[in-house]
């Protein structure tokens, strides 16, 4: 059974990650500035955290299953949409070079096996949280406790960059395995657990004001400082999804309510699809002479979000929902 307030969380944080990746190539082919920058840290410090801790939050019934099911769940899932829109995203990106803020020369489609492409790390990080699970399942709790802080912490101090945003997700991943759903909401209604939050997320805003001055080298928000917000934004997210779903119980807002959930329900066409339209409406406004940066901003998420959704809702009156890798 989906949890609507969940679904609504997810909604704003798959926005967060068009918005994120829209901002990103505008900046890159218009110039940085500070609120740019900051908003990426902000954006960057826990949005995809989310994704990853709400997979883990509700991974028990998987887990439980049968391992050849377990297994089919893995393929159809994560390693069919992972390999296939990895190929057209490789692919996408060379015939655009000419075009995109960076080139790519050659493909290698091996590469995929252990350099994902553009936004399929997270899939790719995604797997192994699954296989990690499964495997610590018949340990004891204290210990899958210990493993999963071990590898949270090993993502701070391995010196592959690529490797320390695997195991920081995949920590997470397990954290929130171990944690579980009702925890989780019965802190999102905690008055004292959201004070502390909110002001976890005054400091990180201010954290990213500052780091904002300078040019951004890496992924955003990468380091330890800001993995509290990893916790809080998302709590945060939480508890404002809960309200958005009471509120939208009356008609005023229910359009909202219901709107949010809807994208957060169907998260993967989104997230597979949507960094070739952010580029796609980014080139196209600009060859047809629009410079300004927030119409480009603005023109990049919405359609980024919009389209994903048309083309998923086509591909299920055809049943190629499956066949895409999108159900």
């Amino acid at each position: 059974m989906r949890n609507q307030a969940m679904d609504i969380a997810k909604g704003i944080a798959i926005i967060l990650v068009a918005f994120g990746h829209t901002l990103i190539g505008v900046q890159a082919a218009m110039g940085e500035t500070v609120i740019g920058d900051t908003a990426l840290i902000v954006i960057y410090s826990f949005h995809m955290a989310l994704f990853f801790m709400a997979s883990g939050l509700f991974i028990q019934s998987a887990l439980e299953e049968p391992l050849p099911k377990f297994g089919m769940r893995l393929l159809e899932r994560i390693v069919w949409p992972y390999f296939l829109w990895s190929f057209i995203l490789l692919y996408a990106h060379h015939f655009m070079s000419n075009y995109t803020n960076s080139a790519v020369e050659t493909v290698d489609p091996v590469s995929v096996l252990y350099w994902p492409p553009a936004v399929m790390w997270f899939l790719y990080a995604l797997f192994f949280g699954f296989l990690a699970a499964r495997l610590l399942r018949p340990l004891p709790p204290q210990i899958r406790w210990i493993a999963a802080v071990n590898i949270l912490a090993g993502g701070y101090v391995v010196p592959f960059p690529d490797l320390r945003l695997y195991m920081h997700s995949v920590g997470l991943f397990l954290i929130a395995s171990e944690i579980g759903p009702k925890r989780v909401f019965d802190l999102s209604r905690n008055l004292v657990a959201l004070i502390v939050s909110f002001v976890i997320m005054v400091g990180i805003g201010v954290m990213a004001w500052i780091e904002g001055q300078h040019v951004l080298e890496g992924y955003p928000a990468g380091g330890p400082q800001y993995l509290p917000a990893a916790f809080a934004g998302s709590l945060l997210l939480v508890a404002l999804s809960r309200c958005i779903e009471y509120l939208g119980r009356s008609r005023a807002i229910g359009w909202l309510s219901n709107s949010l959930a809807y994208v957060g329900r169907r998260t993967m066409p989104i997230f597979v699809s949507h960094v070739l339209l952010t580029a796609g409406v980014r080139i196209a406004m600009r060859l047809a002479g629009v410079d300004n940066g927030g119409a480009i901003l603005v023109a990049g998420t919405a359609l980024s979000i919009s389209l994903p959704l048309a083309a998923y809702e086509i591909a299920l009156r055809l049943r190629l929902a499956r066949i895409l890798g999108w159900r």
